[in-house]
């Protein structure tokens, strides 16, 4: 359980590495998986490392993905909060309602493949959709930092380049050495905050991401 990030704009020769990378982990975990062998047995292990391998390259390259889990999501925002970055002090609007009469199934199924389809769709469909995009988009104006419930629920919210810029203009008016004794831990928790930096620079640049 946690919170998975995803940027919204993805240049495609990133997407065709991405999935050339997926495919390769597949392809180890399918040939791990054909294995009648015990998890001890020595080319069940090195299959396992494999599968391992392919999954740190996959990481390595799918740099519009990010990652936090509870315990991770609540200390980065504990700590985004004393950079300045998140805002709280406002009310948020509410869900749209979906549209009476329709059923989900078929909300669902736009909602998945939105114009892409050629089923004919309901105009009332069309429009709760746009409706819904504007809310998980929705943030106070103007923006002075990320809005706090985005991280707060895995709902496809979607933190707008805006959110982002402001946020980062409020963390550059702090030091490295203020940066590290609010962030703590140690150095590998402070890389992976800088990771976590360098991913809102890029998100910025690509349409925002998405919390999910």
């Amino acid at each position: 359980m946690g919170y998975d990030m995803f940027i919204e704009a993805v240049p495609a020769d990133e997407a065709a590495t991405v999935r050339a990378a997926e495919n390769a982990f597949n392809e180890a975990a399918r040939a791990r998986d054909t294995l009648d062998l015990p998890p001890d047995d020595a080319a069940y292990m090195a299959a396992q490392e494999a599968v391992e391998r392919a999954f740190r390259a996959l990481r390595e390259v799918d740099v519009s993905y990010f990652r936090l889990n509870i315990w991770g999501m609540a200390r980065y925002c504990e700590v985004m909060q004393q950079l300045g970055m998140v805002v709280s002090d406002y009310e948020l609007p509410p869900f749209p309602h979906e549209p009476e009469g329709v059923p989900d199934v078929e909300i669902d199924a736009y909602g998945d493949r939105g114009e892409a389809t050629d089923s004919p769709v309901r105009p009332e469909v069309v429009a709760y959709w746009k409706q819904l995009e504007a809310h998980l988009a929705w943030h106070p104006d103007p923006a002075f930092g990320i809005a706090l419930h985005k991280f707060c629920s895995n709902d496809g919210w979607l933190v707008t380049p805006e959110e982002i810029a402001a946020a980062l203009e409020s963390y550059r008016v702090h030091s490295a050495e203020e940066v590290k004794v609010i962030v703590g831990g140690d150095a590998e928790e402070l890389d992976y905050w800088t990771q976590w930096i360098a991913y809102l620079h890029r998100a910025q640049h690509r349409s925002g991401f998405r919390v999910w």
